[in-house]
């Protein structure tokens, strides 16, 4: 599929990540701007993204700015574009299968983004008189107040966690299920077909992993939760549709 993408200022930098997002699961993307976070006007960007639909540069469009209203107003003035902003995938599915949509607006400004780093060493200050580097082998900073993501396999939730600062724990919560077999085990327990059966039954799309990725070679997340009580508050929950493991 062609898709073309634009966005203002404030849109900028979730554009990027958007558009190599969409590189990678194999379609062809035609970027109007801007190019980067400068001040710019929105309309001029809205206007670009629609006509590319209309002029057959591009089959569907994604646009952004700060809050994806002004955004969705401008770009439907342009007769045959069909924009809304979705902020969920029930709504974006809905918008294309019933309403024949063609452009999703998001606003950068609404949607967080959450990281969970983890086998990074970090210089912290533990006391007045006492700063460590930390080596989270296996685990993510959970400092009070720290917001986080804990997932668990391909098909199973993963949850938007804020942290407690344990210090017992170093400030520190797991960063995710965790492996029960090794990467070798699991390539020699489950088959590709195994792994699509699995995928299809839950609904998920895979553009990236294998066999050793398999959901049946992790622990039970919520188990894992369970023991994470004393570390981290839960915010959220929510189950992968796309998924990359490799």
């Amino acid at each position: 599929m062609r898709v073309v993408l634009g966005s203002d200022h404030a849109g900028f930098e979730m554009k990027q990540n958007i558009v190599a997002h969409v590189k990678a699961m194999g379609h062809e993307v035609l970027d109007v701007g801007t190019d980067s976070s400068s001040p710019v006007d929105f309309p001029d960007y809205a206007e670009a993204l629609g006509m590319a639909i209309i002029n057959n540069q591009a089959d569907r469009g994604i646009l952004i700015c700060g809050s994806g209203v002004g955004a969705v107003v401008a770009v439907n003035k342009i007769p045959g574009i069909r924009a809304g902003i979705c902020h969920d995938c029930y709504s974006a599915h809905q918008g294309v299968e019933h309403d024949n949509m063609n452009v999703l607006v998001l606003g950068a400004r609404i949607i967080a983004g959450v990281e969970n780093h983890h086998n990074f060493a970090w210089q912290e200050k533990l006391s007045e008189h006492e700063t460590l580097i930390i080596h989270r082998k296996g685990a993510t900073p959970a400092h009070a107040g720290d917001v986080g993501i804990i997932p668990g396999n391909m098909v199973s939730p993963a949850f938007i966690v804020s942290g407690k600062g344990n210090e017992t724990s170093l400030s520190s919560a797991s960063h995710g299920a965790g492996r029960q077999i090794s990467r070798n085990k699991a390539k020699q327990t489950f088959s590709k077909s195994q792994l699509e059966k699995v995928l299809s039954k839950e609904g998920v799309e895979l553009i990236g992993g294998a066999t050793d990725e398999s959901p049946m070679a992790y622990k039970d997340i919520f188990q894992v939760m369970e023991a994470q009580k004393d570390l981290v508050n839960i915010l959220a929950m929510f189950y992968p549709k796309i998924v990359r493991m490799e």
